[in-house]
């Protein structure tokens, strides 16, 4: 096997110094959210929402009346113009409600926000990503699903805070609609960060905008800033490409090849050495669902041929002792190895 890993490509090598450190950052939010939280108080935490789909339907149930709205708080936006020049108008009113609720919860509440809007080409990006096959009203552009284009977070200090912010931003009649909230606390992230998160549709003055709000723990938001958890998930983003659930599924696909035991090697040591340390620890643990995982990563994501087929064949042989020659398992991967050749 050494050999074979003697030729891998550097590229691929730095996969796998990532997936080390996206683990080791995920392994230590977990951490410190069980000692702020033994109770895990924040994950009852329920806020009421209409949804985004009719009856909980799919795409063919979308609510069409939540398509971002031109000036006149009414018409359907059409065009990527029309969307900004209503978010530019709403930003300040928006962060005024964020500085009100955060006074009125107290000292450790920080409103922060990214300075102005989100940049046209990242919005355009995600319409194209998310939404490009989501009816629009008037066939208008994708990009009037995007709800963060004008978005903000409320940074707390502790529990207690965080359970007040959100009381009050339920409350809060500039805010007409809940369509969505994400208790992170209960459902974290693929890389363990977790927040709460609102989409809502805010509206002031004659404006309406559908905006999205962020409310954080901050010891848990300053661990993953110090140890640069997003760096590692936008990587992941960047390579696998696609939707926030492809993204997810694959990451996903990674934590089975991991296993649950998997022990991050330590700051300094070399990436090849924990793509070799994650084969062994794959192969040594004789799962053929790893063994297949892996496989999978090193032919179809990696074009490491050498490397899938050498995992291949140990999968076959595990799979052939326990289950005999004629099993259809077995033969299933004989079709994958031929595939690989």
């Amino acid at each position: 096997m050494r050999a074979i890993l003697d030729r891998i490509q550097p590229d691929n090598i730095k996969f796998f110094g990532k997936l080390n450190d996206f683990n080791k950052n995920k392994m230590g939010i977990e951490a410190l959210r069980l000692e702020l939280m033994p109770n895990d108080e924040l994950s009852a935490v329920v806020v009421e929402v209409v949804g985004l789909f009719k009856d909980g339907g799919d795409e063919s149930q979308i609510r069409l009346e939540f398509y971002q709205r031109q000036l006149d708080g009414k018409s359907p936006i059409t065009s990527t113009e029309e969307v900004y020049e209503v978010a530019d108008k709403v930003l300040p009113l928006f962060k005024q409600m964020l500085d009100e609720i955060a006074k009125a919860v107290g000292a450790d509440v920080i409103v922060k926000m990214s300075p102005g809007l989100k940049a046209v080409d990242r919005a355009l990006q995600k319409a194209e990503d998310d939404y490009s096959d989501r009816a629009c009203p008037n066939n208008g552009p994708a990009i009037g699903w995007v709800f963060d284009i004008v978005r903000g977070t409320l940074s707390c200090g502790t529990i207690q805070s965080v359970i007040a912010v959100i009381a009050l931003l339920v409350k809060d009649k500039r805010i007409t609609v809940r369509i969505k909230f994400k208790n992170r606390f209960k459902h974290p992230t693929p890389n363990g960060f977790c927040d709460m998160l609102l989409q809502v549709v805010f509206a002031d003055q004659g404006l309406v905008h559908t905006c999205e709000i962020q409310v954080h723990l901050r010891p848990i938001t300053e661990y993953a800033v110090e140890h640069k958890s997003h760096e590692s998930y936008d990587y992941f983003r960047q390579f696998f490409q696609g939707s926030m659930n492809t993204v997810t599924a694959r990451l996903e696909d990674m934590a089975k090849i991991v296993g649950p035991d998997f022990a991050p090697a330590d700051d300094g040591v070399e990436a090849k050495a924990v793509l070799e340390d994650i084969v062994v620890d794959v192969l040594e643990s004789k799962d053929v669902y790893r063994m297949y995982k892996l496989t999978h990563l090193f032919e179809s994501r990696l074009s490491e041929l050498d490397l899938a087929l050498y995992v291949g064949k140990a999968e076959l042989a595990v799979k052939i002792e326990r289950y005999g020659t004629d099993n259809e398992g077995v033969g299933g991967t004989y079709n994958n190895m031929a595939g690989v050749l």
